[in-house]
């Protein structure tokens, strides 16, 4: 486990948080609905491609060695990747297809913070 620790990174990963998709599936239960909800995840899957950009461009700070630098910067692609997929999705009107990919998004980010991430601290009374 190592922790990469970067002001910079902290301030992308929360913006990232700001673009969650939570609420998607609720969000398109509507006629009148889907095409602002569309428009919304269009706008939030490039909010988050353009923030996985940033991540990659700041890898080379993070002191990371350079073969877990090389790892950071894939899942970084792979994110940019994954939201400009689901940019393209949405903008086509391709629900289906959206759900799959946000799950694959959350992977990424997954895969991401279980290798960079600290392990948060045991809390007092805990085992």
């Amino acid at each position: 486990m190592h922790a990469v620790h970067n002001e910079e990174l902290r301030d992308v990963m929360m913006a990232l948080a700001s673009t969650s998709f939570d609420r998607l599936p609720q969000e398109l239960d509507g006629p009148g609905r889907e095409r602002t909800a569309l428009q919304a995840a269009s706008s939030r899957a490039q909010e988050l491609a353009d923030a996985a950009d940033r991540i990659a461009i700041i890898a080379d700070q993070t002191g990371l060695e350079p073969e877990q630098q090389q790892a950071f910067v894939t899942l970084a692609e792979r994110l940019r990747d994954g939201a400009l997929l689901l940019r393209t999705q949405a903008d086509s009107g391709r629900t289906r297809l959206m759900t799959t990919t946000m799950k694959e998004i959350d992977d990424t980010c997954t895969s991401c913070h279980q290798l960079f991430r600290a392990p948060e601290p045991a809390t007092a009374g805990t085992r």
